[in-house]
């Protein structure tokens, strides 16, 4: 799972890492889907760097219930030559997490879809795994996944909890 906003005590060595790269590279589009790890020295190595919106429902849905703000509109906007403003609407967190079983089967679907999908804090379950498929456990690519539960909370931390919460709740039928 991810949750937004990131904020953690080397928070802002990584913004002036990523900024320092993004001005070498001379990317300035808009948006930039980065990822980095802070190593046992406490060094930020650098693992990706792209100009455009995280995926996974992140730059789609997760950034707009934390901000209020539309993120692929906005870059849509800026692809059509419009200059845009961010201005956040709210301050709040969401996140996302992997819906995943434990062991191999048919997947049947979610005997109580509707029970999760009305938890606090649970805006979105979005199933891709179609009915009759065979399903492993995630251990080693999001393939895996059968979906994804997105969640809103006051802050990244309190939605990070309601979806384990809802994951954890979830009845996969095989």
């Amino acid at each position: 799972g991810a949750s937004f906003p990131f904020k953690t005590p080397e928070t802002k060595k990584i913004f002036d890492k990523i900024s320092q790269a993004l001005k070498l590279l001379e990317i300035n589009c808009c948006v930039a889907h980065t990822e980095c790890r802070i190593d046992d020295k406490g060094e930020l190595k650098l693992l990706e760097l792209n100009p455009r919106l995280a995926g996974d429902m992140l730059g789609s849905h997760v950034i707009e219930l934390a901000t209020g703000e539309d993120a692929a509109g906005k870059l849509v906007e800026v692809a059509l030559g419009n200059s845009i403003s961010w201005e956040p609407k709210r301050n709040k967190g969401a996140a996302l997490i992997g819906i995943s079983c434990y062991q191999a089967g048919i997947f049947i679907g979610i005997e109580n879809l509707q029970e999760v999908l009305m938890m606090p804090g649970v805006e979105y379950i979005n199933i891709w795994t179609k009915m009759g498929t065979l399903i492993k456990p995630a251990l080693f690519s999001n393939s895996d996944l059968i979906g994804r539960i997105v969640t809103q909370g006051k802050n990244a931390e309190e939605a990070k909890n309601l979806a384990k919460k809802a994951f954890e709740i979830c009845k996969i039928k095989m």
